[in-house]
């Protein structure tokens, strides 16, 4: 609750891992699989609460990605790309830092951990902004068009990417 009074990033929070608790006794005292399980018990929940779009799709990519975030140290560029662009972060910068801050939440949220900083953040937003700094103008070669386009600027940004968290 200290992290954001944004009632859209506090209802990720309480529902990202409902999962869990339908995670099968023998599996205990892990939780293999609780993302999927949490996004499509909150499917059901979304629909029969009638929980606002913009409510349920913080949830979800928190849900799905959490994992990712908190091990963003162990991602490639393409995979840093492939999570920034899954979760809606190069269309709307905004969502990013909903999504670090639902993410940090779920981090500081154990006992002992409260004031641990969540140094993911910054590498977050490091490779976004690399990502977002390369647009449609940056690919030169004017002969390409659909698929082909879209890959070459996804290698740009998967460079500009890895330039960024080298420096």
């Amino acid at each position: 609750a200290e992290l954001s009074n944004d009632p859209v990033v506090r209802f990720a929070v309480l529902v990202h891992d409902l999962g869990k608790g339908t995670t099968p006794k023998a599996m205990l005292p892990r939780h293999h699989g609780h993302e999927q399980r949490s996004i499509e018990l909150l499917a059901e929940f979304g629909e029969r609460l009638r929980v606002p779009n913009r409510y349920l799709s913080l949830a979800y990519s928190v849900a799905k990605f959490h994992g990712q975030a908190h091990r963003v140290d162990e991602l490639t560029p393409k995979k840093l790309l492939r999570l920034l662009t899954e979760i809606g972060a190069l269309r709307n910068p905004n969502v990013l830092e909903d999504f670090i801050a639902a993410c940090e939440a779920d981090a500081r949220g154990r006992t002992g951990l409260e004031d641990r900083p969540y140094r993911q953040a910054e590498r977050l937003r490091t490779a976004h902004a690399a990502a977002t700094s390369i647009g449609s103008d940056h690919v030169t070669d004017s002969s390409l068009r659909g698929a082909a386009f879209g890959q070459a600027l996804e290698k740009l940004r998967i460079t500009a990417i890895k330039q960024a968290l080298a420096a």
